[in-house]
């Protein structure tokens, strides 16, 4: 046998062997959409067997249109009565509650994870453009996308989250094609979560993006001018409104074991609080370490390094430095994820790849754990945390293979 003819021979049992493993993919996705209608089958027949199984985090929202279209907007930042604490956003996130105000119960609700559907199929679209739809493998994330305990959370409970999805991954999309226009104003649906919004805002500075960020503050400005032009008591309320939720969460109303972030996690180990002080000092010193960690990366960070990548080291830092991030806006690690998975080959060391599979199984785990033990969840922020810098570590290693001179090699004179 000639080597010609092995070598075709070895390339096509390549091509055979890759269209086996793209087979495959498609066969696993149909399954995980299976998984994903059963779970909707079973939640709606719920639905009907018991009623309040909807009654969750949307109908806050709901009550919030309605107070607003009927007795002013302030009046939306008072405790309700079913939870007793009081819509939490700012006064131009209730241009999306006002459509629900003006619907009865069930249309209402089909509105609400009407949009989180979208959502999530927006974000799904631009992740496709990163990825190579010929092997199977974009297919794979969209189902475990779906799958996702976190999803199932996010569509039940009617929660933002798919926005916040939606902001992260449009800005990262768009700023990658260069639309910075477009990645703008994909960053200025991030305002409704402000705490999450200035985590990305400041990396984005350090990144020299100042066109992004004009058109985000365009965007909000208008938005902030007419709310404040509709209702300028909205805004104090809010404020004190805001100033209220900080202080109950201190005082321990806010359950710590269905949040996410790394101050859970020690509040959760702290027990009783008798190191509450300590804690607090603990968590601030890893929250810098962390910020100042990130900032550096994305300064260290040179044009080879996608901005997927960068935006899901945000992701990360938002997850670990947030003082309050619950389960279901968990959903944000799929940027990470995506990168992880989709762009398996932009990473320098394997190594650091591996591992950090291991994270995303972990958070993965608790994500799962978190219905029968919800105090599971709280590995979440560590494990984001330990993900975060082992980007730190590959992206810098990257950085410099990429600017390190080629090595001197001795070749013989003829």
């Amino acid at each position: 046998m000639s080597i010609g003819s092995a070598r075709c021979r070895q390339g096509g049992g390549g091509t055979f062997t890759s269209v086996a493993i793209a087979r495959r993919r498609r066969i696993g996705h149909l399954a995980g959409l299976g998984l994903f209608l059963t779970i909707v089958v079973l939640w709606v027949v719920s639905s009907f067997s018991h009623p309040d199984v909807l009654d969750r985090d949307w109908v806050a929202f709901d009550n919030a249109g309605w107070r607003a279209l009927g007795g002013g907007w302030s009046s939306v930042y008072t405790a309700s009565a079913a939870e007793n604490w009081p819509y939490l956003y700012p006064p131009y996130a209730l241009l999306l509650c006002l459509p629900l105000g003006l619907l009865p119960y069930w249309p209402s609700y089909l509105l609400t994870v009407g949009m989180a559907v979208g959502g999530l199929a927006w974000s799904c679209r631009r992740l496709a453009a990163v990825a190579d739809e010929g092997d199977g493998r974009f297919l794979v994330f969209v189902s475990m996308l779906l799958c996702a305990p976190t999803t199932a959370q996010v569509l039940i409970t009617g929660q933002y989250s798919w926005l916040y999805l939606m902001a992260l991954v449009g800005t990262a999309a768009f700023w990658e094609q260069g639309d910075e226009r477009r990645a703008g104003w994909c960053l200025a649906l991030l305002a409704v979560k402000p705490n999450l919004a200035v985590v990305l805002l400041a990396l984005i500075v350090v990144r020299r993006g100042g066109a992004i960020v004009r058109k985000a503050g365009e965007v909000v400005l208008g938005a902030v001018v007419l709310t404040l032009l509709l209702s300028m008591a909205a805004w104090w309320r809010f404020f004190e409104a805001a100033g209220e939720v900080v202080a109950r969460q201190e005082n321990g109303a806010a359950p710590m074991e269905k949040q996410i972030t790394v101050l859970a996690f020690l509040r959760v180990l702290d027990g009783r609080g008798e190191g509450r002080t300590t804690t607090s000092v603990l968590w601030f010193v890893l929250s810098a370490s962390i910020g100042v960690l990130t900032l550096w990366a994305w300064r260290r960070a040179d044009s080879g390094t996608p901005a997927l990548r960068l935006v899901g080291m945000a992701a990360l830092a938002m997850v670990a430095l947030s003082p309050r991030l619950y389960f279901y806006d968990g959903l944000i690690v799929a940027v990470p994820g995506a990168t992880w998975y989709l762009r398996r080959d932009g990473y320098t060391l394997q190594w650091v790849r591996r591992v950090e599979g291991l994270c995303l199984f972990g958070i993965g785990v608790v994500t799962a754990l978190f219905f029968p033990w919800p105090a599971a969840c709280t590995m979440f922020g560590p494990l984001a945390g330990l993900w975060l810098v082992l980007e730190v570590v590959d992206v810098d290693a990257g950085v410099r293979s990429r600017t390190s001179p080629m090595p001197f090699e001795w070749c013989p004179r003829r």
